[in-house]
């Protein structure tokens, strides 16, 4: 586990080259890689907790649940280019939306679900198996307050109570 707050520093490529991986895992970064950082380390994979191609970039939970899909899902991809979210598909669970839960609730469900996804994208990177394809879809940047006010028209909230003492009891 490495950590920065530069993800495309000459440290952290340094870093990289030094420890010689096979394999880059992302989970959750905070900023999009450049070109340099991927040009210059092993293949790197992401996790991204939407069903891609759709949902891509920021606030994938949130954009699926606002837009009322009935299904949501976690994705594995490689990080191919400085396009975010568009690299091939190594890996796809899908997740039921339930109805009136949160988006924290489905986060959680979504990170549990995470760990297989995450299994079943590492050994079909390493068998050689083809991944899907990751074309068209849509982007999202920081939600605006319609993405808000839909959320709310599809019954849900960012975070209640409820959700909370429901998945403290699952843990």
């Amino acid at each position: 586990i490495y950590s920065t707050s530069n993800l495309n520093s000459q440290e952290t490529i340094r870093y990289i080259k030094n420890i010689n991986p096979d394999l880059i895992l992302s989970v959750r970064p905070v900023q999009i890689l450049r070109s340099l950082l991927i040009s210059s380390c092993p293949p790197i994979v992401n996790l991204h907790c939407t069903l891609l191609p759709n949902y891509r970039g920021i606030g994938g939970i949130l954009q699926s649940l606002a837009a009322g899909e009935s299904y949501l899902g976690c994705s594995v991809h490689q990080i191919t280019s400085e396009e975010v979210d568009r690299g091939p598909i190594w890996a796809q669970t899908k997740v039921k939306a339930y109805s009136g839960k949160s988006v924290f609730f489905h986060t959680f469900v979504l990170f549990r679900q995470a760990r297989c996804t995450i299994d079943e994208a590492l050994r079909n990177f390493f068998s050689g198996e083809t991944p899907l394809p990751n074309t068209n879809g849509s982007l999202f940047s920081w939600p605006d307050k319609s993405t808000y006010f839909k959320l709310r028209k599809n019954g849900r909230n960012m975070i209640n109570l409820v959700d909370i003492l429901r998945l403290s009891k699952m843990m």
